[in-house]
């Protein structure tokens, strides 16, 4: 029978240190009164490759396989404003999926944050699902708590009739990011947002507020990003006005 997964629940300004400089698989989550996250976590990207090689070489896998079996998965579960709030553990079996939920908001609102991943690199996927939505797409694997450097980087983005676009940017450095959004139009920069994010913190921002008076016709509109710390973000479009909330979540490489 599978082991079921243990929830550490941590006291307020409790800290969990990353390697520096060494790659770390994280995600975002969110849920409302009717969407939530299902993280799954499993081995699959390795088991189900078809080995090459050997006899040997498929025996060598099925053995790192039954190693990483032994070795406890744990999900580290960061609020918004990069409190952080649990860690979720478990062991998980070859060809096992554990799917982690991340359950509702017991009221209207909406809660989002960061997840972090221990234990063997899978690159495991998510998903956010709702009465309108089905919507998945996997981890990034960066390092985290990075020093300051700038980082500038151009996003196109559809501007398709009646949708509502955002940006979920992650926090990747070790301090205060202030990150700003400019619409570009010829290269200039027309108008600007700017977002403060703490260390391993998060942050919805709504892009439609940069294109009030833009026609919605499906080009591109293009969107200037500048940080003071490196970050990582996913693009979040939904449908305005739909009966139930309904939306597609990207990442941008």
């Amino acid at each position: 029978m599978p082991e079921l997964a243990a929830v550490h629940q941590y006291k307020q300004a409790a800290r969990i240190t990353y390697p520096q400089g060494k790659p770390v698989e994280f995600c975002p989550w969110l849920r409302t009164e009717s969407l939530e996250t299902h993280v799954l976590v499993s081995d699959l990207i390795h088991s189900l490759g078809v080995p090459s090689g050997s006899a040997a070489i498929a025996a060598a896998r099925r053995r790192k396989l039954e190693q990483q079996a032994g070795v406890e998965r744990v999900v580290d579960q960061y609020a918004a404003d990069g409190t952080l709030l649990a860690s979720h553990a478990k062991r998980v079996a070859p060809g096992e999926i554990w799917r982690l939920s991340l359950g509702l908001t017991p009221q209207s609102g909406l809660e989002y944050g960061l997840l972090v991943f221990r234990g063997p690199y899978t690159l495991n996927h998510f998903q956010i699902v709702g009465p309108g939505t089905f919507a998945t797409c996997h981890s990034r694997r960066h390092p985290l708590e990075e020093s300051a450097w700038r980082h500038v980087r151009c996003i196109p983005f559809p501007l398709q009739p009646g949708a509502l676009l955002s940006l979920f940017l992650m926090n990747r450095g070790s301090g205060d990011n202030r990150i700003a959004i400019s619409r570009l139009t010829e290269r200039r920069r027309v108008s600007t947002l700017t977002a403060d994010i703490p260390r391993l913190g998060c942050k919805i921002v709504c892009l439609n507020r940069l294109l009030e008076g833009t026609v919605f016709d499906g080009t591109a509109a293009r969107f200037l990003v500048e940080s003071t710390y490196p970050y990582d973000l996913y693009t979040l479009s939904e449908r305005d006005g739909a009966a139930a909330e309904a939306f597609s979540i990207q990442h941008i490489k």
